[in-house]
């Protein structure tokens, strides 16, 4: 009964999560299926709007597809009036590629990032019923490849719900941090007061106090843990983002003038679940070194002295209670609890999110979770000994099993269902040999603390 509590639990966080099933395929043409997937029915303004193009062979020959970014401009949205929603952001322009299908394979032709940020491919969404199209021609071909059939998926997107605003929330006059070089940071907020589990957005400022101009770097301060968050004892707070790489590009900033450096919601980067008070200051950026006269930058002398960004004040916030942990949170705070010496967790951004637990599975609302082995990390460089990391997934519903095609260089990885735990449907990956040499125990250690009921139980 427990499980079953839990699970309705996680459905109805989801919300109006649309599982790929419930979106028809369209009728065959040429031998070929296509479904234009959204991963929910009903959006909520703000939220990333994703959407996938898959296609099926039924036929009993192989197909051989057409690919490029340039074809991705032939998905259109529209509002519910019919008016085209516009203007679309181009695509990189790259050349046609073609991939072969096999008899009784799908494979995702398409993934298009829709509306979330600067990124995505439309401005963000408005409220309103919206209907994405893709138009192609009956067995219409692209440089010898097939194109998949005309498809659509329609959604909705509903004004944001405010939460109530904790008690004491307004945050006053916020100091800036040490200028240095002619620089000055600081690190504020709209508020002192957040719910445990909301969004804890916070911006880095930075200024230009002297009287010429200066070069400096973006800093991607969430991905370098730069922020070195405390609770009230001291203690450093998980850090719980997945390691990643980041490019960024020179910029200047003009005397007197003020830009923002940079804005990250720190619920995504540190493990803030808990109630009680915390700090966080940015340690700043040391210089990337000098730049080379090739580099012909109007207005920049060959190889400049390149500024260090000085760190920011120290700020302070609360975190209060608002209800129970989204099972998910739940799921993590014991992993967090229970990792292994050695062994750091981090999960993927507490947002919606709905993939495939494994190359095999049907996708579902789920969230990831992996450990990685310090020996694997050190001083922002990897060590030379190869511990591949434990990769898990904990879903809200059962994925099924289904036919997809392996991409070039993709390896062929089963993804093995434990079974429903105390807080969803947990996916295993395979666990390697050198792995287990570090962490034996690791596959029964996650079946007992995630208290998987029913290991290896069928659909």
């Amino acid at each position: 009964m427990r499980a079953i509590a839990v699970l309705t639990l996680l459905a109805g966080l989801a919300g109006t999560v649309l599982a790929a099933e419930e979106t028809p395929w369209s009728e065959p043409v040429n031998g070929i299926r296509a479904r234009l997937v959204s991963d929910r029915a009903v959006y909520e303004e703000g939220q990333r709007v994703w959407l996938d193009l898959d296609v099926l062979n039924v036929g009993d020959k192989p197909v051989q597809f057409a690919w490029s970014y340039p074809l991705l401009n032939r998905l259109r949205l529209a509002e519910s009036s019919g008016e085209a929603v516009g203007p679309q952001k181009p695509p990189p322009n790259e050349g046609i590629s073609l991939e072969t299908l096999p008899p009784g394979k799908q494979m995702n032709y398409a993934l298009f990032y829709i509306s979330g940020n600067q990124h995505a491919q439309y401005a963000p969404l408005k409220p309103g019923s919206y209907e994405a199209t893709w138009p192609t021609q009956p067995g219409e071909t692209v440089k010898g490849g097939l194109l998949p059939p005309p498809v659509s998926v329609k959604f909705r997107v509903e004004p944001r719900k405010t939460p109530p605003a904790p008690p004491g929330a307004v945050a006053g006059e916020v100091p800036w941090g040490k200028a240095e070089g002619g620089l000055r940071t600081r690190l504020r907020a709209d508020r002192t007061v957040f719910f445990a589990g909301q969004p804890i957005p916070v911006v880095i400022e930075m200024e230009n106090i002297g009287d010429r101009v200066l070069h400096y770097y973006p800093q991607p301060v969430g991905h370098y843990r730069g922020y070195g968050v405390t609770d009230a004892a001291g203690r450093a707070v998980p850090y719980i983002h997945s390691s990643g790489q980041t490019l960024v590009s020179l910029c200047s900033v003009k005397p007197k003038e003020t830009l923002i450096l940079n804005s990250v919601d720190l619920s995504e980067y540190y493990f803030l679940r808990r109630p009680g008070k915390y700090s966080t200051q940015w340690s700043g950026a040391k210089a990337q070194g000098r730049f080379s006269s090739w580099l012909n930058l109007p207005g920049v002398e060959a190889e400049p002295d390149d500024s260090d960004i000085p760190g920011t004040n120290r700020f302070e916030f609360e975190v209060v209670a608002s209800g129970p942990l989204d099972p998910f949170d739940e799921a993590l705070r014991v992993l967090l609890e229970r990792q292994p010496p050695l062994w750091r967790v981090s999960s993927s951004p507490p947002v919606s999110w709905t993939g495939q637990p494994g190359s095999e599975w049907s996708r579902v609302h789920a969230r990831r979770y992996r450990f990685e082995h310090e020996r694997m990390h050190r001083d922002g460089r990897i060590d030379q000994i190869d511990i591949p990391s434990v990769r898990l997934c904990i879903a809200s519903e059962r994925a099924h099993e289904e036919p997809w095609l392996l991409r070039r260089n993709e390896p062929e990885e089963k993804t093995e269902y434990l079974g429903s735990g105390k807080y969803g449907r947990v996916y295993l990956a395979p666990l390697a040999a050198n792995t287990l040499k570090h962490w034996p125990t690791a596959r029964a250690d996650l079946i007992k603390w995630l208290e998987i009921e029913a290991a290896q139980s069928p659909p």
